[in-house]
């Protein structure tokens, strides 16, 4: 579910500024940052990655990335109605079944790539066992749980995957001549009528039930 307004994203949505001649060629201002990890609390809003949790003054807050680009690309894709329900993008627990989540949270993988190209700046990540070593809980495709800890995902290639640039804007990208918005409702490709409740087939009672519309 989405209510994006009928606008286009704004520069600062995207982390860009165009007056500034070195972020302009930097896309993405986020990249600016000359350090990982925050020392003070004070410093947590101009580091690439954060602050250590945690830690005595019992404060984090949205590190450079975080707080830009990531965050108004979530509340412009989902918006809010008017009636003051937010969509799937503007709520963290809903967020994930919008399918653009998978494109916005990969780039912001892509923009750690492309600022870890730095020796320097890769060199100020955290070498600690605390950070290395700390595990995330993910549902597999089977829905059982599986760890992966962050030393794990700090090499693309043993999660079986590059990016195939590295540049913050797409070398050669289409340009957009025109745009129309789409009608509110669009044409059904097809109609079928379904029964409710659906009849599982090859589910148990305990079994998870998948209903597959291609």
């Amino acid at each position: 579910m989405r209510f994006t307004e009928n606008r286009p994203l704004q520069d600062d949505e995207v982390d860009f500024d165009p007056t500034d001649p070195v972020l302009k060629k930097l896309g993405v201002s986020a990249l600016a940052a000359t350090a990982f990890e925050a020392q003070t609390p004070d410093d947590i809003g101009f580091v690439f990655g954060g602050i250590a949790r945690p830690n005595s003054s019992h404060q984090y807050g949205n590190n450079r990335l975080e707080g830009t680009p990531h965050g108004p690309i979530h509340v412009y894709v989902g918006g809010e109605s008017v009636s003051g329900q937010g969509g799937d993008m503007s709520d963290f627990q809903t967020a994930g079944r919008d399918p653009i989540f998978f494109a916005h949270h990969g780039n912001l993988d892509r923009l750690w790539e492309i600022w870890r190209q730095d020796p320097a700046r890769k060199n100020t990540e955290p070498k600690t066992a605390a950070f290395l070593n700390h595990k995330f809980v993910f549902p597999w495709l089977d829905g059982a749980p599986m760890q992966v800890s962050v030393s794990d995902t700090l090499d693309t290639k043993k999660l079986g995957y590059v990016y195939d640039t590295l540049e913050v804007f797409r070398p050669n990208a289409p340009l957009v001549v025109a745009s129309q918005s789409a009608e509110a409702h669009l044409p059904p490709i097809a109609t079928e009528k379904l029964q409710i409740p659906l009849s599982p087939q090859a589910a148990g009672d305990q079994g998870r039930k998948i209903l597959q519309i291609t």
